[in-house]
């Protein structure tokens, strides 16, 4: 796992904001939370927040929650990008995303007022 984890931030530049996420749930899948990696994904996804789309907002909103790895400034961006496209998001991604902040304790007022 050492080895996947370096080579994707070798790599993180290059990442379509679909590929952070993806990233981030393979992680939470196999309940392996890399430090440095998610921080990196953190760091990665905030300066592509406008390209997420809300698949990409649940999935890793609920990929960090799963590793219970709180990531204040990406829960924050996150909220942000799901208030604009909140309309456009199913079912599954709004379950998703309120379970992230739920199961981490994150209280947004302005998210929950969507």
């Amino acid at each position: 796992l050492a080895a996947l984890s370096s080579a994707s931030m070798l790599r993180i530049e290059n990442f379509t904001a679909r590929g952070l996420a993806i990233t981030a749930w393979s992680w939470a899948a196999l309940e392996f939370a890399d430090v440095p990696l998610m921080n990196a994904i953190a760091a990665a996804s905030m300066s592509r927040m406008r390209h997420f789309s809300p698949q990409n907002v649940a999935n890793t909103a609920w990929s960090f929650a799963k590793l219970c790895f709180a990531h204040p400034p990406l829960f924050a961006a996150l909220a942000s990008r799901a208030i604009c496209r909140f309309a456009e998001f199913e079912p599954q991604d709004i379950s998703s995303t309120a379970w992230a902040y739920a199961s981490l304790a994150i209280l947004h007022a302005p998210l929950l007022e969507v």
